[in-house]
């Protein structure tokens, strides 16, 4: 599989009553200013009140992009200047985020 994820940066819109969207501009040529491609909720379930911790949850996921990248690159630098460093974690987790399939 050789689809990657949509390009940041992302940012939200909203907030509605209960949720924002997760959106990233959309490429040039496309018909919309925006693509939204998730909604991630702010309140629990039946309350109106926003929950901080789901408005933290929605700020790491506008993240993910550039920790993806921050990481990548600094697992570069630890391979070529750390090489007996123990990088299982950062391997794993640079995997998990482009979904593979071992992962």
């Amino acid at each position: 599989m050789n689809a990657k994820h949509t390009p940041s940066p992302w940012y939200a819109r909203g907030p509605q009553t209960h949720s924002v969207w997760i959106c990233a501009k959309a490429q040039k040529g496309g018909p919309f200013e925006h693509v939204a491609f998730a909604r991630v909720y702010l309140c629990q379930h039946g309350k109106r009140k926003i929950d901080p911790e789901l408005r933290k949850n929605a700020d790491l996921i506008l993240a993910a992009p550039e920790l993806l990248e921050a990481l990548k690159d600094l697992e570069a630098q630890a391979r070529k200047w750390a090489p007996n460093l123990d990088r299982s974690r950062s391997v794993e987790a640079i995997a998990k985020a482009e979904g593979a399939d071992h992962v």
